[in-house]
């Protein structure tokens, strides 16, 4: 929300009360073009905070949407990815389309690859002709495709090294590095501290179905979250999870077909 930025940076060069409305979107023109400049000799956080000043003069003026997607730029050089989320849905609510390219690539930057994509997607939709749109969609598919490549190796990687009897735990940093970093099931690496969750996982890395299982639901995070959702009530027992009823021909084919 604007008064968040307002709090954080404080302008100090704001308009005084006696400046008409067009008087404070004139000078909001001139800091924005001023945060322009900042923008192209790189000084980031001068931009930023001219933009934000242009913002606070005029935030519902006829140009508050070019403002606003400028600061995200400024904001994206600064890393500042969920702020960058927050105002390009500001922009976008003012029908601001080329404010949905930086969104996607603000998810893009925080690995979040399904809702880059849905970012990228809602663009085109306002203007099928967005070639940044166009790019950062297959950019997008492309990373994700890669992420889910590189932990099905990891996962195939550590699966041997797990021990057939009670001799010891297997390494289930993998597994959960998997689980959390899919994209949706979110908390899974946490719940590998909790005994009974190490003892499912540990079955989970011995049984080939499970583990086939366990691949093909990295690639839908839906169906990994309707899974936990089913072994709820087992962890906090104190007893692993029975995975008898996950391992029935059913059970196992709709987590396969679950729509991607």
């Amino acid at each position: 929300a604007l008064s968040k930025f307002k709090e954080k940076f404080g302008s100090e060069k704001a308009a005084p009360p006696s400046l008409s409305k067009e008087e404070k979107e004139a000078k909001a023109e001139t800091l924005k073009a001023s945060g322009n400049a900042a923008l192209s000799a790189k000084d980031y956080v001068k931009a930023e905070q001219l933009y934000l000043e242009a913002i606070e003069l005029s935030p519902a003026g006829p140009n508050s949407h070019i403002y606003l997607s400028n600061l995200a730029a400024a904001q994206m050089y600064l890393e500042k990815y969920d702020d960058v989320i927050d105002i390009c849905e500001k922009s976008i609510a003012l029908n601001y389309v080329k404010a949905y390219s930086r969104l996607g690539a603000a998810y893009v930057q925080l690995e979040d690859y399904d809702l880059a994509i849905d970012a990228f997607n809602r663009g085109l939709e306002a203007d099928p002709s967005n070639e940044m749109c166009k790019t950062g969609l297959n950019d997008a598919r492309n990373r994700q495709d890669r992420l889910q490549v590189r932990l099905t190796k990891q996962f195939a990687r550590s699966a041997p090294t797990a021990p057939s009897g009670g001799g010891g735990m297997p390494d289930l940093s993998a597994l959960a590095g998997m689980m959390g970093g899919a994209g949706g099931a979110g908390g899974l690496a946490g719940l590998m501290s909790n005994p009974a969750m190490q003892q499912m996982a540990a079955q989970m890395m011995q049984n080939p179905q499970m583990m086939a299982m366990a691949q093909n639901m990295m690639k839908d995070p839906a169906a990994m979250s309707r899974m936990m959702g089913a072994m709820g009530g087992g962890g906090g027992s104190g007893g692993a999870p029975d995975l008898s009823s996950l391992l029935t021909p059913e059970a196992l084919e709709s987590f396969r077909n679950s729509p991607q």
